[in-house]
């Protein structure tokens, strides 16, 4: 119900067509200032969770000149994602069974991965950070501009190692971390794959059926 509402809302009052710049420390950086961390491949890989109509990736593949694989996540299929030069997945984000068509977001295939105005609504934002960092390739960069998190108060342990993760796998950009009552809010989040390990590897709180 909680993902059925969501995307009608979506629908209905989110999307403006150029309503994809990403925010970090109180400030708005463009889509431009995220780019700086492709790497100097021939093709990277970009991944927009939850991408709207595709605004921000049509931006990437023109600062690109078309040399950039740009893979689009957002939850229904419908008349305004229909670019040719995204590769469009449809579904719920945390549960990859919903990905259609599946197969397009691999572990290990994604040189940059961004969400902006997404995980603060996921039911399950941890679940969907893991999903995403482990998609990233050794060097990969996972970027998001907030997300609260609810930890479970009578694993009180919990909470130190989702904290011990996240810092021990920031970015340049690091990011604004607090904890009130075993909930974690964060704003500014940038993640780096810095090697090929999986994030929450022994954090059962994080599992296929959610965090809590």
């Amino acid at each position: 119900n909680q993902f059925e509402g969501a995307v009608y809302l979506d629908k209905k009052y989110v999307h403006a067509v150029d309503a994809d710049d990403y925010y970090f420390g109180g400030v708005a950086r463009s889509g431009l200032s995220v780019l700086r961390f492709l790497p100097d491949t021939e093709t990277p890989t970009i991944l927009d969770i939850v991408a709207g109509y595709g605004t921000f990736l049509r931006e990437a593949i023109s600062w690109q000149d078309g040399a950039l694989r740009a893979i689009g996540f957002t939850a229904v299929n419908n008349n305004r994602t229909t670019d040719e030069d995204i590769e469009w997945v449809f579904g719920d984000f945390q549960r990859p069974d919903t990905w259609q068509p599946s197969g397009v977001i691999q572990p290990g295939s994604v040189d940059l991965a961004v969400a902006s105005l997404t995980f603060q609504h996921f039911a399950h934002p941890l679940s969907g950070m893991k999903l995403a960092f482990d998609s990233l390739r050794v060097g990969g960069h996972l970027i998001i501009d907030s997300f609260e998190a609810v930890t479970d108060p009578a694993v009180p342990e919990t909470l130190d190692v989702v904290l011990r993760e996240l810092k021990s796998n920031l970015g340049q950009w690091g990011a604004n971390i607090s904890t009130e009552n075993g909930t974690i809010y964060g704003r500014s989040l940038h993640l780096e794959k810095k090697a090929d390990e999986p994030l929450f590897p022994n954090l059962e709180a994080v599992a296929e059926d959610g965090d809590d």
